[in-house]
């Protein structure tokens, strides 16, 4: 109980050792955080209490946070929405996904960084070779992967990449609609798509990326072929990489080619 008086102190290594102490004591300390969670986000004087309550329940990784976390994703400070967004990443249940979704579209960047961060975490403990997790997986559905597609466009960088991440993370089940991405998209959603498609390794995917290598844009040709490259082109890619690396007069595209061709070797 004297702890969680202390959330909102001053001093930056005593918020440290605080935060290192609640996290130690775990689970038995996730209900008086919670109490003060809801009470710190009340405050107008600061926001450092409500943050750092946040911050604790998400290295304590209780479920019964989110429920409360979530209920105070649309504070009015984005320092306290990215925390909240950091939590629920880290707690990681099929619970915390709408939160997620709705930070996705926040008006700060940042915010948004951390729900698409968030959201990869949540498919990494869905896809866990050793302990997946059925329902979180369940809870990522076509809605949320048309979300992260959406964000693969955001004016940010950090928002693209960290979204094409978790789409990444998310694997077969997003890569479907990461090829129309791939195809059909604004140009840094095509290039996040590609480098998503990547990731995901499917070989399903190499007989649309090799019709791309022809766009007449050269940074989709590059980012095709090092999508091939990290795939492992088949016979009928590696002959298009051939002819890209000899007739290409871009030398990004060619380098990218020839390094997807010497993966393959």
């Amino acid at each position: 109980p004297y702890l969680v008086t202390q959330l909102d102190t001053d001093g930056v290594r005593e918020r440290h050792a605080l935060e290192d102490i609640l996290v130690r004591i775990g689970a038995p300390a996730a209900a008086p955080v919670i109490d003060a969670l809801l009470v710190e986000a009340g405050r107008a004087d600061t926001t450092r209490g409500a943050r750092m309550a946040a911050t604790v329940l998400g290295r304590i990784g209780e479920p019964s946070a989110v429920e409360p976390l979530a209920s105070v994703h649309d504070h009015h400070d984005w320092k306290v929405r990215g925390a909240i967004g950091g939590a629920l990443g880290r707690i990681g249940v099929a619970e915390a996904v709408d939160p997620l979704v709705s930070l996705l579209s926040d008006e700060n960047e940042v915010v948004r960084k951390s729900a698409a961060v968030g959201l990869k975490r949540v498919a990494t403990r869905a896809t866990d070779a050793d302990d997946p997790d059925p329902k979180a997986e369940e809870a990522l559905d076509a809605d949320v992967i048309e979300s992260l597609v959406k964000a693969m466009g955001d004016v940010s960088y950090a928002v693209r990449y960290s979204a094409a991440d978790a789409l990444a993370r998310i694997g077969e089940r997003a890569l479907l609609r990461l090829l129309m991405s791939c195809r059909d998209g604004e140009e840094e959603a095509r290039l996040m798509a590609m480098r998503a498609v990547g990731s995901v390794g499917s070989r399903d995917a190499l007989r649309p990326l090799v019709e791309t290598l022809g766009d007449p844009d050269w940074t989709v040709r590059a980012f095709a072929a090092a999508a091939i490259g990290a795939i492992g082109p088949d016979s009928r890619a590696k002959h298009a990489l051939e002819r890209l690396v000899d007739s290409d007069r871009h030398p990004f595209v060619v380098s990218s080619a020839a390094a997807a061709l010497a993966e393959a070797e």
